[in-house]
């Protein structure tokens, strides 16, 4: 990955497994929707506070959202629609 990739769509493939970490400063669009990708959604893995949309439906994804406080600041969308996501959205999204 480039460190000036500001946007990246893998839409609907064949990916599985878990979401990657991605350690690129750059990146302000996430797209990762309509694949096979599994575990829970952790914002704070994305290691980029200035992201600004993650979009993540059509997965297998399960179990809650998980944001630290003060990570992924300027987040602006995230979508994890038809996902098998379950708790409670954290407060500080």
């Amino acid at each position: 990955v480039t460190p000036t990739l500001s946007i990246l769509s893998i839409v609907g493939n064949s990916l599985s497994g878990t979401i990657p970490v991605f350690d690129t400063p750059s990146l302000r669009t996430l797209d990762l929707s309509g694949n096979r990708l599994t575990g829970s959604v952790n914002l704070t893995q994305l290691s980029n506070p200035w992201i600004q949309t993650v979009q993540l439906a059509q997965n297998s994804i399960g179990g809650s959202l998980t944001l630290t406080t003060g990570a992924a600041v300027n987040l602006e969308k995230i979508d994890v629609s038809d996902n098998q996501i379950s708790g409670t959205i954290p407060t500080h999204l």
